[in-house]
């Protein structure tokens, strides 16, 4: 990681937290961006505090992309329309993909068929910068309304965090993809700048195990998940010691 920011408090406990996590990401997203530049955003709360923090100045002409499709029933915090309102502030573009985040198998063949969804598919292969909110498994995996099948092998396979569609195991290795259309995994490493925006001591390994899986330019976090997360970091040296 080239560079960490953490904000004071434990957005577990102060909501006001997260609104000083969307502060400080907002605050370092604009100099990341230039006209002609490709933004992918994520769904969630704390991108949704970005959004709502990005400072004025000068309009960029970027275009900003949902990185998933939607998820859930709350409108205004999935990536759609996050990505309209990053775009509206920063004076940008944006696109959306109207359908739902996850789809059965067959659905999801057939539906990045169709032109309108391909072109974005296709622009999310370019994108410049990603942001992106990282979330626990389990919590995500409600958030899907994941069959009881799905969740025990999520279980089995000891997945910890979810991010972008994609859950990972502690040691930061993807262990299944939500069935859903948008930013592929294979794409991340080819992105120029990438962001993680994510806080709360409950976080913690969540964050730790997909800043495992590639590099990131920026994490921006806050003091409860940065001391949960040297806290269990020292734990796990101390548990290989004994071994």
């Amino acid at each position: 990681m080239r560079r960490v920011i953490v904000c004071a408090g434990n957005s577990d406990e102060d909501d006001s937290v997260l609104n000083e996590m969307g502060r400080a990401a907002a605050s370092k997203l604009r100099p990341m961006l230039c006209d002609g530049a490709t933004l992918a955003v994520t769904g969630g709360t704390t991108i949704a505090a970005v959004a709502r923090n990005i400072p004025s100045g000068p309009p960029i002409d970027l275009q900003v992309l949902p990185a998933r499709g939607g998820l859930g029933r709350t409108v205004e915090t999935q990536a759609g329309t996050l990505a309209a309102e990053i775009a509206r502030r920063l004076g940008g573009h944006h696109r959306l993909m109207h359908l739902p985040d996850t789809l059965t198998p067959a659905a999801q063949r057939e539906i990045v068929k169709l032109p309108e969804i391909r072109e974005v598919m296709d622009m999310l292969s370019h994108t410049d910068v990603l942001m992106y909110g990282i979330g626990r498994a389990d919590d995500m995996a409600r958030h899907r309304r994941m069959q009881p099948e799905e969740l025990k092998l999520l279980k089995s396979r000891g997945a910890v965090a979810e991010a972008f569609g994609y859950y990972f195991d502690s040691d930061g290795q993807p262990v299944l993809a939500a069935t859903s259309v948008g930013l592929d995994i294979a794409h991340v490493e080819q992105v120029r700048q990438v962001i993680a925006v994510a806080g709360g001591a409950r976080k913690a390994d969540a964050i730790l195990a997909v800043t495992r899986h590639h590099r990131h330019d920026l994490l921006v976090t806050d003091e409860g998940a940065a001391r949960q997360i040297l806290h269990n970091i020292q734990l796990a040296s101390q548990h290989r010691s004994v071994l």
